[in-house]
């Protein structure tokens, strides 16, 4: 073995965070995964652009329209009356002006590919407001990720366990948007840059045009009727009855991340007070492919035109790399600074990243989630007091918090405060006893005390809770790794890769078990697979070097443990591997300081070296 356990194990498995500020836990819903596909279905477009796809309504096929906009599910009338309608205990306000609707259908099922749901609520929608049998709101749609892609002309359905920061697709632009999520009505929002002024625009599937609030018109654009290049529209009917009058203009630019959509011709309307800054319908967003990432809190956004250049340029994936946000947006939020220091990160700005951090907590000083990213941020860099002192606030500000306590829990093990890390372990186990998460870290804490038997008994649990999440297998290889047992270790630790690919922690604790298998170039594969989704962890960087001093390689090892020790200054693994190293090629003196450094964090270090 290579190192102590407890610094072995800090964030080595996957726990989901909310933006992947370190992304260090992996799991289904983490930042560095694979996108498990529920169903992907043919698109068609209605006359007004808008997505439909074919889906089983009580058994049927039957043409729905993808609404994002909408904060319900409606079946046209015509259908409604098959089964019948009641008042509905709820009322919701539909389209511009605000209609209200208020009856309601009970379905005997609905199907989505192999997702069967028996007794659904739909609400019957206004006569003409949909040519197709239903639409599906954000009420539905929010229990997936959904990928709208206009080039292939389909739909995909995931598990929402995107793959933080990018797209799965080859394009040649990418806009990351951080959304606001509306829990009342699943409504998202995004900030996009008009004029450069910020807006917050719902993204709606279901418009034709997209629409700029005549409100927001006049404050931020001194827009009114009377105002040059103000277009006037045939004046219609609205939904209520009532003549309203719009009107079109032509703004400069409206930007979307990095996408800029140049000289936009919006509709100026009238909206309710409660409404968006803007309607961003299909008159955009006809031409951009689409991953709305629900479970992420992230809209994900290439060009149908971008895609279709890196397909005819690309002959490797290299050809059409994956662009990160050009962030135009002003940040005015904790989430949006959140957002920018996931990016700066991700370029291993860690300055950058903790500045992102401070302005969150000035912004929002109780929002507990920027008290756990910074934690985060802190413990990839060894400051684990630090680390512990942020998760001691957001778990003040929020108790319940789970994810936090398990942070807590791994960090006490770093420490060795092993009671306070059962502690922890055992209360997130009770806010969330189906969990595998808390049965996995507690097994940590066991292996840490070298509790063998209760650890091996809770990674496997966790594995038997869900089968399909790496945390259970990664925990397990740990404890296999940690008695001895490289082979299992192994073996697990594959498992894990072929349920995440592209999981960074799988991937590096496959590289490390087959370095001590001496598995030499599959490890280094594992290992440089690793470092390119996660380039900013030091335990990877560690393994890497690891596998290079096996190999005889000392002066990639050295560049590598030195690298690690750039992110963490006090790794014990890195600075006992590279005093290793430097003896081995001659600096004698340098590689003692670097060993007693290492001794000063793990005195028994050198026994997980074979030494």
């Amino acid at each position: 073995m290579k190192t102590n356990f407890a610094i072995r194990m800090v964030f080595s498995f996957a726990l989901a965070v909310a933006i992947g500020i370190v992304a260090p836990l992996e799991r289904a819903r983490a930042a560095e995964c694979v996108p498990k596909l529920l169903v992907e279905m043919p698109m068609l477009q209605n006359d007004l652009g808008s997505p439909v796809v074919s889906i089983l309504i009580d058994n049927r096929p039957r043409d729905v329209l993808l609404d994002t906009g909408g904060f319900w599910s409606m079946l046209s009338p015509s259908i409604a009356k098959l089964y019948g309608t009641r008042r509905s205990g709820i009322a919701g306000r539909l389209g511009l002006e605000g209609v209200k609707i208020d009856r309601a259908v009970k379905l005997p099922s609905i199907q989505i590919g192999p997702v069967k749901v028996p007794d659904v609520d739909f609400f019957e929608a206004p006569e003409g407001y949909s040519d197709n049998a239903a639409t599906l709101g954000a009420n539905w749609l929010s229990r997936f990720d959904v990928e709208i892609d206009p080039v292939d002309s389909k739909v995909s359905f995931f598990f929402q366990n995107h793959c933080g920061n990018a797209v799965y697709w080859l394009h040649n632009d990418l806009a990351e948007l951080p959304v606001r999520i509306d829990r009342s009505e699943n409504l998202i929002t995004i900030p996009l840059i008009l004029d450069g002024r910020e807006i917050r625009a719902l993204i709606d599937t279901g418009a034709s045009e997209t629409y700029l609030s005549r409100r927001v018109a006049e404050e931020l654009f001194a827009l009114h009727p009377g105002s040059p290049g103000m277009q006037a529209e045939e004046p219609d009917t609205d939904q209520n009855g009532n003549s309203r009058q719009m009107y079109r203009y032509q703004f400069g630019s409206l930007a979307l991340g990095g996408i800029v959509i140049q000289h936009p011709w919006l509709v100026i309307s009238p909206m309710t007070s409660k409404g968006p800054d803007m309607i961003l319908g299909m008159h955009q967003l006809n031409g951009l492919h689409l991953y709305f990432a629900y479970g992420e809190k992230k809209l994900y956004a290439t060009t149908a035109r971008g895609d279709i250049a890196a397909r005819q340029a690309a002959v490797a994936p290299e050809a059409a790399p994956n662009v990160p946000r050009r962030d135009p947006v002003a940040l005015t939020n904790a989430r949006d600074y959140l957002t920018a220091a996931a990016d700066a990160l991700r370029r291993k700005d860690y300055n950058g990243a903790m500045a992102a951090l401070e302005r969150a907590e000035q912004v929002a000083p109780n929002y507990a989630a920027v008290y756990v990213e910074r934690a985060q941020l802190f413990a990839a860099r060894g400051q684990h007091d630090q680390a512990i002192a942020d998760l001691d606030r957001a778990l003040g500000l929020d108790p319940k918090n789970a994810l936090g306590l398990l942070e807590r829990s791994q960090l006490y093990t770093v420490t060795g405060d092993f009671d306070r890390a059962l502690a922890d372990a055992n209360r997130a186990m009770a806010l969330d006893p189906g969990s595998g998460d808390s049965h996995a870290v507690r097994a940590e804490v066991f292996a840490a005390e070298g509790s063998w038997n209760r650890a091996m008994q809770d990674s496997t649990f966790a594995i038997r809770l869900d089968p399909q999440s790496i945390v259970g297998w990664l925990s397990r290889s740990h404890v296999y790794e940690l008695t001895g047992d490289y082979a299992h270790a192994f073996a697990d630790a594959n498992q894990a890769v072929r349920l995440e690919p592209r999981s960074a922690a799988a991937l590096n604790s496959r590289c490390w078990t087959g370095a001590i298998l001496s598995r030499l170039d599959a490890a280094l594969d594992d290992c440089n697979a690793a470092i390119s989704i996660r380039p900013y962890s030091a335990e990877i960087l560690d393994s890497r070097a690891f596998v290079h001093f096996k190999a005889g390689q000392l002066a990639h090892a050295l560049a590598d443990y030195s690298a690690a020790l750039e992110i963490d200054p006090n790794f014990a693994s890195s600075l006992y591997g590279r005093g290793l190293v430097k003896q081995q090629m001659g600096d004698r003196a340098g590689g003692e300081r670097d060993v007693a450094a290492a001794r000063k964090t793990d005195h028994d270090i050198a026994r997980h070296f074979g030494k």
